[in-house]
């Protein structure tokens, strides 16, 4: 098969590309991003189609991966030629399979054809789509390791049409190792090893039951036994509740004559921190207004303090930065003011004039040029064409020809016939002239639209472009003539806002030779000082007469606070505090004293209580703790006697029952045993069978591997002039044998290893497909190959496109083929 010709109208970032090919070899070398990956999937997507698929990675799901970039229909077309038969493949693409379409052409006679399906890759070259890949596609990512894979090496021979023999092994293989699985796992596991971890559970728990129906007889006496004890439990409890009734009465007594004593004694240490408070107020007890007045003295002489010290630093504050050498004239700030005006002004009117015009056009014309050549078009359109010139000169020198041999041989009037001959002859001639003129003045007209167009010339409608041009030229000269106009105005703003900065600049070197900053800045910055050096001018002013009456003030409130402390004895940092919490304290012992006392007499009242008399010590009074402790033993001592007899009772009767199993039990171990038995001998079974149909898959596969072998060699010494001695397995794994020994592919370098598989690729492509050879697609496969193997792979290249179509893609010119 032979590609001729494709068309996509989107795939991917690539968009309404045309590209012919020709046999043999078809070099394509672009920059990386130009889309080469891209258009050799489009290639794969046009035989085989895309498959649908749920993946969120886009390099597993080819339908999200080549959605367009821009949008638009998705698809394109693949003309190929097959078999002396020419056909155009056809497909769209959309959200999913179920929205594709396809089409097959048969371009010898312009109908549909069904000469293949949709999968037309598998048709032609009996492969699928992932075979196709991994043979005829080619790339530096999937060139090495590919053809060592054992599954990849079985579905190549699957391809081959063996009589389905490899594909069939490896589905029986593959049942049979499901099998196995479900007798043995990897590790041990499996219905085997559960099956005889069930065997010894049944036998320890057959094992056990064998123990107790021994001991069965040992239930019942425990049984009475424990029912003897419980019975003197339950007596001893009868007994500890008679006693414990009789000692409550007088322990009760005695719990309330001390509760008293204890709400007395509690009162001791408030009654004499009542008297200490009392002592604190000996000269004067305040009340609550007396308090709030002195704390607004003492909230006022701070406020006080701390509007003279602000004050204070307010009379000290300088001038703002821009006025430290000298105060700020009014004249000075009006023309700083109107000056920051005028650049504000002139700067808004530059920003709403326009910008110097430009022009889509690559080259502007002069005025005129583009009316004056379609004028001249119009003109040329008059003159007659190539073909009438032509037929007027040979006509005009044939009738001169006849003329002038009628006259001589027949008669000398028919020398007319040769003026008239003379004279067409004359016109054919000007005519001629005048065609080449046209084509001359054509070819001056093109280049003329090309220099002003540019890439968005339109060769097939000269007339249209010469129409936009003229459009486009006189609109930019007319606003290269308004802009010439501005330029005036610009001139003399620019000027305004120079005399302005001067103007700022002049100013401010009176008062600070430090400008780092533009003029604007410096105008915006020195307005701001003088807004902040009058607010504080006035501040300064109106706080040296605020000073002396808060002075007076704050003298006669320190008498009037110092007099009030004068008569609490305190030396604590905030006394007034220290005052207001001796008297809340005060206040809440006293109230909290007065309720207790009323309460401890009431108590004493209601239960006979004479105050006067002392209560008994806690030592002395009668207790039934002991009672207490005694009886919960006895009581926990009971609980766990009725356990024991219920729990000796539900295992005697579930002894009964699971004894009655004991039978049931054995049964079904033995089937146990049959089934160990019949799963051991059906798992040999199946690795048996395994192992014959492993060895018989491999000497089919052998059958396979002589002409890949010989290709193997073949390609090594074309691309390879050191080709050594190899071996490939039914895996077709590679190793070489290098001083003496076989080695593996993993010893050599990348290049070595790519180069084996480039060879190793290339001879089953030569197995594979012998009826129908697909074009091989290289996607800059030779990037680690060395100066040397390059230039010998290339070689190799240029004479397998003798026999057969080659896309090679690379973006290295140096790689070139």
């Amino acid at each position: 098969m032979e590609i001729k010709e494709l068309y996509i109208e989107n795939f991917g970032k690539l968009s309404q590309m045309k590209k012919s090919f020709s046999g043999g070899l078809n070099s394509i070398v672009e920059d990386n991003g130009y889309g080469k990956t891209t258009l050799a999937a489009f290639i794969r997507a046009m035989l085989y189609g895309l498959d649908d698929t749920r993946s969120t990675k886009l390099e597993e799901n080819p339908r999200k991966r080549y959605e367009p970039w821009g949008g638009g229909a998705f698809g394109g077309w693949l003309s190929i030629k097959h078999r002396g038969r020419s056909y155009r493949i056809e497909r769209s693409f959309g959200k999913k399979a179920s929205d594709d379409t396809f089409s097959l052409i048969d371009l010898d006679t312009g109908l549909p054809s069904n000469d293949f399906s949709e999968r037309l890759g598998e048709d032609i070259f009996g492969i699928d789509e992932d075979g196709f890949e991994r043979t005829v596609f080619l790339s530096e990512r999937n060139l090495s390791g590919k053809n060592t894979n054992p599954t990849i090496a079985a579905k190549l021979s699957n391809i081959t049409f063996a009589d389905g023999d490899i594909g069939g092994f490896d589905i029986a293989i593959k049942l049979l190792e499901e099998r196995r699985k479900f007798y043995q796992k990897r590790g041990g596991s499996g219905e085997i090893k559960d099956t005889n971890t069930e065997i010894s559970a049944l036998e320890e728990k057959i094992k056990v039951l064998r123990e107790k129906k021994e001991s069965s007889n040992s239930y019942e006496k425990e049984l009475t036994e424990v029912e003897k004890k419980l019975g003197g439990l339950k007596a001893k409890k009868a007994e500890l509740l008679r006693r414990q009734a009789e000692v409550s009465g007088m322990q009760k007594r005695a719990n309330l004559e001390i509760r008293y004593r204890e709400m007395c004694a509690s009162m001791r240490e408030d009654e004499q921190r009542e008297k200490e408070l009392a002592a604190f107020f000996e000269r004067k007890m305040p009340t609550s207004e007396e308090l709030a007045h002195a704390k607004a003295v003492r909230d006022e002489i701070a406020r006080i303090k701390d509007e003279l010290a602000r004050l204070g630093e307010t009379s000290d504050v300088g001038d703002h930065r821009y006025f430290e050498k000298r105060a700020p004239e009014s004249e000075d700030m009006a023309q700083i003011r109107a000056a920051a005006d005028t650049v504000r002004a002139c700067e808004a009117r530059l920003a709403e004039l326009p910008d110097k015009p430009t022009s889509p056009l690559a080259s502007v014309p002069k005025m005129g040029e583009a009316e004056d050549m379609i004028a001249r078009m119009g003109n040329a359109r008059k003159a007659p064409g190539p073909l009438t010139s032509a037929t007027l000169l040979t006509v005009g020198v044939l009738i001169s020809i006849l003329g002038t041999v009628l006259a001589i041989f027949v008669n000398p009037y028919l020398a007319a016939v040769a003026i008239v001959g003379f004279l067409t002859t004359i016109v054919g001639i000007y005519c001629v002239l005048t065609v080449k003129s046209k084509e001359k003045f054509d070819k001056k007209v093109m280049s003329f639209i090309h220099s002003c167009l540019g890439d968005f010339a339109d060769d097939s409608d000269v007339l249209a472009c010469l129409e936009k041009i003229k459009e486009e030229a006189y609109t930019y000269h007319m606003a290269r003539l308004r802009y010439d106009e501005i330029k005036y105005t610009v001139r003399d703003l620019e000027q305004k806002i120079s005399r302005a900065g001067e103007t700022i600049t002049e100013i401010a070197e009176k008062y600070n030779e430090a400008r780092d900053i533009s003029p604007k800045e410096l105008a915006e910055a020195m307005l701001d000082s003088y807004s902040k050096y009058t607010v504080l001018h006035a501040i300064r002013q109106k706080s040296l007469s605020d000073s002396e009456a808060r002075k007076q003030r704050l003298q006669a409130l320190t008498s009037e606070q110092e007099n009030f402390l004068s008569l609490f004895d305190t030396d604590a940092a905030d006394p007034l505090s220290e005052i207001e919490r001796c008297h809340t304290e005060y206040l809440v012992i006293s109230r909290s004293l007065a309720d207790r006392r009323g309460k401890a007499r009431q108590f004493a009242v209601q239960n006979g209580i004479d105050p006067d008399v002392n209560a008994l010590p806690r030592g002395e009074a009668p207790s039934g703790a002991e009672l207490g402790y005694e009886l919960a033993d006895v009581e926990e001592s009971i609980i766990a006697a009725e356990g024991e007899r219920i729990r000796l009772s539900s295992e005697y009767a579930s002894l009964g029952e699971e004894l009655e199993r004991i039978d049931e039990y054995e049964e079904r171990l033995r089937e146990l045993y049959e089934k160990v038995q019949r799963y051991t001998d059906n798992l040999a079974v199946i690795n048996k069978t395994k192992s014959i149909l492993t060895n018989a898959k491999d000497l089919l596969t052998a059958r396979y591997l002589d002409k890949a072998r010989q290709g193997f060699e073949k390609y090594m010494t074309l691309i390879n002039e050191e080709c050594g001695y190899f071996t490939i397995d039914t895996s077709f794994v590679i190793t070489k044998t290098d001083l003496g020994k076989s080695r593996s592919e993993d010893f050599y370098s990348r290049g070595t290893r790519d180069l084996h598989a480039l060879a190793m690729r290339l001879s089953l492509i030569d197995a594979l497909y012998e009826d129908s050879m697909p074009p091989i697609i290289l996607d800059d496969p030779f990037s680690a190959f060395d100066d040397k193997h390059l230039e010998l792979a290339l070689a190799a290249l240029k004479k397998l496109a003798k026999s057969r179509q080659i896309f090679y893609f690379t973006c290295t010119r140096s790689r070139k083929a």
